[in-house]
């Protein structure tokens, strides 16, 4: 029998089934059984299984790949329900041979059950055991309130009715919720004044002040934060959530979470992830470098399967209108232009995050070196005019070459270690901006061009 034409019937696939069901039978001496099965599904002895493949193979594989796919084993077996215990043990005991054994049975179970022992496998001691782990979870679930734990525990009661594909599915998006609170705040965060704003009036207040946002001033769903790599657009996401941590589900999204190489899967995913959403809001699903998952749908090179998850998505984010709680799609792009145009209409609102400017710049070196807080005036404007162009994280470079460059002529001076990171001075500072240069002014003006063609419809 020959497996290569992967294009099989259902017919086909069950025929397939009972032959290396057939096979394995075999292989364990139930000849009897085999027997009955090839009368009953009308199996011939002009096929067989080839050599290469067997049950075994095949449920081995299987593991493999759902380790693989999944990061843990497949469930194949369950603990059956009391119910179908009960009418297995009718079922045995019409089975008797005569009516004394059929007593003899019956005064057995009941004896079991007046006289439960340590290892008994009873229907009552196991609903007993399964009643007193409810009453232990619900305990513990009520204790704590509003904490991490709870908001992950409240995206796992949603898929319980779930089984199979869904459920694993919603276990990886799970994954996703950030459970730590990293400790940022907004004045860790120089600049982007504006940007902290949108985010404020869209999260921070509508949870404050319930009553005001309905109907019309509904919070934003849609953010797009674009802006050169570099200037913050990935740090103003996590001082939101830091901000907000008691009180909001952050799913941190990448395309790696979203696309799988699986026919309909990545379609699945986005559906998983706004469903999850919904149901654990107030919440906010950050998509980083979101370019990668909405680029323009016209393209020549798109597979239909990217055009299938694009659409799905586009559908989840309408259907946020829909949702009686908060939820919030906040992503960002260093190229906002490979955007496809459907998706920039679902992002009502567009903020550029600029390059710093003078007085951002200086507060950016203040914060990352102290020290340069008691240096003259004129020399700080003459850091701040050399660093002209620089976004932050090209400063944060500068500054860590300058203390660099300290700790290098203490090592050669002493010849052994030191005891303290030594402070950094205006020479080094001035020198290592002038090394690292900046390096996204030509991507700036381009943002800046691209920003211009929204900023009537959203600013």
């Amino acid at each position: 029998m020959s497996l290569e034409d992967t294009k099989q019937s259902p017919f086909q696939r069950q025929r397939n089934i009972l032959y290396l069901i057939s096979q394995y039978l075999s292989n364990f001496g139930l000849k009897q059984t085999k027997s009955a099965l090839w009368n009953e599904a009308s199996l011939s002895s002009e096929c067989k299984i080839c050599d290469n493949i067997d049950l075994d193979t095949i449920y081995l594989d299987f593991c493999s790949y759902y380790h693989l796919r999944f990061g843990k084993l497949p469930k194949i077996l369950k603990r059956v329900e009391v119910e179908w215990n009960e009418t297995k043990g009718k079922i045995n005991k019409s089975r008797g041979a005569d009516s004394n054994s059929n007593k003899s049975s019956e005064e057995h179970q009941k004896k079991v059950k007046k006289e439960p022992s340590e290892h008994s496998t009873d229907n009552l001691v196991i609903k007993s055991s399964l009643s007193s782990a409810g009453e232990a979870y619900n305990h513990e679930k009520h204790s704590e309130t509003n904490s991490t734990v709870d908001k992950y525990r409240k995206g796992v009661d949603m898929f319980e009715h779930l089984s199979g594909e869904m459920r694993d599915l919603a276990c990886v998006i799970e994954r996703q919720i950030v459970r730590t609170d990293n400790q940022i705040k907004w004045n860790d965060i120089q600049g982007n004044d504006h940007a902290k704003q949108i985010l404020v009036e869209s999260v921070v207040l509508p949870l404050k002040f319930p009553h005001l946002f309905t109907g019309v001033t509904k919070p934003w769903k849609g953010i797009l934060l674009h802006g050169v790599s570099g200037v913050g657009k990935s740090l103003l996401a996590k001082a939101l959530n830091s901000e907000t941590f008691d009180a909001i589900t952050f799913f941190n999204i990448s395309a790696s979470t979203l696309i799988s190489k699986w026919r309909g899967e990545s379609e699945k995913y986005a559906k998983v992830l706004f469903t999850m959403a919904k149901s654990c809001a107030p919440s906010i699903i950050f998509i980083d470098e979101f370019e990668s998952l909405a680029s323009h749908r016209d393209s020549p090179n798109d597979h239909e399967a990217t055009k299938r998850f694009k659409n799905e998505l586009l559908i989840q984010i309408d259907e946020l209108d829909l949702c009686t709680g908060n939820v919030l799609v906040l992503a960002n792009s260093n190229l906002p232009w490979e955007i496809d145009e459907a998706f920039l209409r679902r992002f009502e609102r567009k903020i550029l995050i600029d390059l710093p400017n003078d007085e951002n710049r200086g507060n950016i070196i203040n914060q990352l070196l102290p020290i340069t807080k008691d240096w003259p005036i004129n020399k700080m404007k003459h850091l701040i005019g050399a660093s002209e162009g620089f976004t932050g994280a090209d400063l944060k470079i500068a500054c860590k070459e300058a203390s660099m460059i300290q700790i290098r002529n203490k090592l050669k001076s002493y010849n052994k270690s030191i005891e303290k990171v030594p402070e950094v001075v205006y020479e080094d500072l001035l020198s290592s901006i002038k090394q690292v240069k900046p390096s996204m002014e030509e991507s700036a003006v381009k943002h800046q061009k691209w920003h211009s063609k929204y900023r009537n419809q959203n600013e």
